[in-house]
């Protein structure tokens, strides 16, 4: 799939990577091979213009094309594009396959390869007199109204993952391959998350709705039940769920959820000056978002994985994240505020956090004394993006968890563990 300035394939099968658009059109190898689909790098802001104008051409070949920006060391370097490129422009073809802007290169490619199978591109002598390609819709659930976008890979059991604020469905990729393979997984994009709807309307966003917009997921898809796993923003709306619809909840995994928990009026004060710095463009917020405290563990322990979270996050909607931060981060309710409720929740769950992550510890602690059939995980090293940056623990203590949950061996806590010495049984410590 990689290539250097311009890319050498065999047969129509192919979706080329090229690390600059150069001669892209006009070329002849380009004509000959006809592939079904070209990623190439965008060419930089300062060539921008030019790299985009060679969509409109090659869908007049019929070949689907997407640009992307790139971490390259160089415009032509190639492997930069395919292993770091997140879209950022595309001809009507590649639309038609699925692809979108924000989507790293590689599923971008992968969604040309499966939505052109069986069909070889047009001359351009045929654009004029065939009738577009048609490829499969991209699914949405409807909740109230409001289009959500979701993907659905595997079967089996379902296993719903929600994502983080600075995240969406694509930031569960690591999860969704290991997963898929034994669940039926399904990742949503929040309501404010293209392709997903940006309703203008503030009230649209809330803590309560991103509970709605769980349980309209699964009533979209007919599951009476799943598994709920969800990180930050995510954790928060899955833990919510488990407490409003308990009934729907097999278990929940609730992973670094508490920031803002603690110090409520400094919480809203710095998402404030993150809301208003919405107005300068997501680039200019991924550039210092991206290298917040809890952030920086990923770009230590994968700098290429940190460089496609960055430029993911910097391809978001500014808008639907200003109003989900307004409405759902700066108005939910502290981990502290729920204990109650949490005392009475039934449901098998798995507390996660970095142990770097200060915000989520104590809550996450709190959380795991309040909730009768919880175990609390702390991995070592580790910031907020768990997930991403260990994604082999991460991944093996959750499917623990869900085994032992599914086979009915995931219990409450035992009683007898609660005593007022550290030494003596409960029945003896007031002695």
């Amino acid at each position: 799939m990689g290539s250097t300035s311009f890319a050498v394939a065999t047969n129509h099968h192919d979706v080329l990577c090229v690390g600059s658009h150069a001669g892209l059109v006009n070329a002849g190898p380009l004509r000959a091979v006809r592939p079904r689909g070209v990623v190439f790098n965008d060419g930089g802001r300062a060539r921008r213009d030019s790299g985009i104008s060679a969509l409109p051409a090659l869908d007049a070949l019929g070949v689907a094309a997407a640009a992307v920006a790139a971490m390259s060391a160089r415009i032509g370097d190639a492997v930069s594009t395919w292993e770091t490129g997140i879209v950022s422009a595309l001809n009507e073809t590649a639309r038609r396959c699925g692809v979108a802007i924000g989507q790293p290169a590689r599923d971008a490619a992968v969604l040309m390869l499966h939505n052109t199978a069986g069909h070889s591109p047009r001359t351009p002598a045929q654009a004029g007199a065939q009738r577009p390609r048609r490829s499969e819709p991209m699914p949405f659930a409807s909740v109230g109204g409001v289009k959500i976008h979701y993907e659905e890979v595997g079967h089996g059991v379902p296993l719903v993952f929600v994502h983080e604020f600075a995240g969406d469905a694509q930031s569960w990729r690591p999860q969704v391959s290991f997963f898929a393979r034994r669940y039926r997984t399904i990742a949503f994009n929040a309501r404010g998350y293209p392709p997903s709807d940006v309703p203008e309307d503030p009230a649209a966003y809330s803590q309560e709705q991103a509970v709605e917009d769980i349980r309209g997921v699964l009533d979209h898809l007919g599951i009476a039940k799943a598994h709920v796993c969800g990180l930050s923003m995510g954790g928060y709306a899955t833990l919510h769920f488990g407490l409003t619809y308990p009934e729907r909840a097999l278990s929940l995994v609730v992973a670094g959820a508490g920031y803002g928990s603690a110090d409520r009026e400094k919480f809203k004060q710095d998402s404030a000056v993150v809301v208003k710095r919405f107005d300068e463009g997501m680039p200019a917020v991924a550039a210092f978002y991206a290298k917040g405290p809890t952030r920086v563990q990923l770009m230590d322990k994968d700098p290429l994985g940190w460089q496609e979270f960055r430029d993911h996050l910097a391809a978001g909607s500014a808008r639907g994240h200003a109003l989900t931060m307004q409405g759902v981060q700066m108005q939910r309710p502290s981990i502290f505020d729920l204990g109650e409720r949490m005392e009475r929740l039934e449901v098998p769950a798995l507390i996660v956090t970095g142990d770097e992550d200060e915000a989520c510890l104590e809550p996450g602690i709190f959380m795991k004394r309040k909730i009768p059939a919880s175990g609390l995980l702390v991995i070592p090293k580790s910031g907020h993006t768990i997930n991403l940056e260990e994604p082999e623990a991460f991944n093996r203590a959750v499917l623990d968890f869900l085994t032992a949950v599914d086979a009915g061996r995931w219990t409450r806590r035992n009683p007898a563990s609660l005593s007022a010495s550290a030494i003596l049984p409960p029945d003896q410590a007031g002695r």
